[in-house]
Formats: structure tokens, C-alpha cells, sequence
């Protein structure tokens, strides 16, 4: 039997020269997104009321779980003040809350009014809860192309390598 032992020379992210982190930077360009990254975002959603079933680059498809005035208040209650999902929230309450005050009639009011009235307010109030979800929609996949552009940028790789304390060798390989 025969042992051979090998020496090797390697070095921390900030020791590597300039090119040496370009090529480690650029071989571990995944290093962040090979998991399911997207996680945290989809369960905030279902938090929210909303499910995210699936997003490309360009479009995201969700199922409303509660209805949209409970997703509203949600939002609220969990996103800050300068959110714009908190600020959409807001002014989809304040937007509802309108047009209940539009087609509010008194009991006492002619029923052919009251059924106008129904038929104005569900067809306004469909309007309403269609664009707060085509502006959730909008929101959540700005999110989620947001953190996958942090994700893949060069500061999320370079506090990732640090904060694994990876070693490389000369010419940028991890080790």
C-alpha cells in the first residue's frame, strides 16, 4: 500500500487576485439560487391569503385563497408603511369602501333599485378586486425577480463565499 500526500496552496476570497474572484465569483454564480429560493416569497404569500403556483420572467399564476378585502387587511397588518403592497392595500380598502358608501340604499328603498344597485355594485367591486389582483400579481413577481437579481449579483456571492469561509486555489477554483 501506498500513501501519498499532497500539498496545496490555497487562499480566502479577499487573498485571490482581481481575475482569480472574477472566476471564482463567476463559477459559483448559482451558489445562491440552487435551492428553492423563491420559499420565503411564497409563504409569505399564503400568509398573505394568495398562493403562488408558478413564475417565469415575465408573468406569475396565483389562486386567491381568502378574498381580496382579507388579503388587503393582511397586507396591512404585516408590510410597512412605504411598502407598495401596504400603499395598493390602502387604497384597494379605501376604493371598496367608496363604493359600498355608492350603492348603499336604506331598507326601505324600491327593490328595482336595490337589484340595480346589487348588479352596479358586484360588477364595480369585480372590477375593483380583478385590478388589486393583477396589481398583486405585478408586486409579487417584482419581488421575486428582485431577490433573484440580489441573489446572483456579485455582493450576495462574494458575503456567501465569506460567510462559508470557502478556500480557493491561485487561479480562482474553490478548493
Amino acid at each position: 500500500m501506498k500513501t501519498i500526500t499532497r500539498e496545496y496552496k490555497v487562499y480566502k476570497f479577499n487573498e485571490l487576485s482581481e481575475s482569480a474572484q472574477d472566476k471564482a465569483i463567476e463559477n459559483l454564480y448559482d451558489i445562491n439560487i440552487d435551492y428553492e429560493w423563491w420559499d420565503f416569497i411564497y409563504d409569505e404569500a399564503n400568509q398573505l391569503g394568495f398562493r403562488i403556483k408558478s413564475f417565469d420572467d415575465y408573468s406569475i399564476e396565483i389562486d386567491i385563497i381568502e378574498n381580496c378585502e382579507v388579503i388587503a387587511r393582511n397586507i396591512i397588518k404585516n408590510h410597512g408603511e412605504s411598502c407598495s403592497t401596504y400603499i395598493e392595500a390602502t387604497a384597494y380598502l379605501k376604493q371598496l369602501n367608496n363604493l359600498n358608501l355608492k350603492y348603499w340604499f336604506p331598507e326601505d328603498a324600491p327593490i328595482e333599485d336595490i337589484d340595480t344597485n346589487e348588479y352596479d355594485f358586484e360588477t364595480g367591486k369585480d372590477q375593483l378586486d380583478n385590478d388589486f389582483i393583477c396589481t398583486l400579481k405585478s408586486e409579487y413577481l417584482s419581488m421575486l425577480e428582485k431577490d433573484y437579481e440580489y441573489l446572483t449579483s456579485h455582493e450576495a456571492i462574494i458575503e456567501t463565499i465569506e460567510a462559508n469561509d470557502y478556500d480557493f486555489t491561485e487561479d480562482g477554483k474553490l478548493f
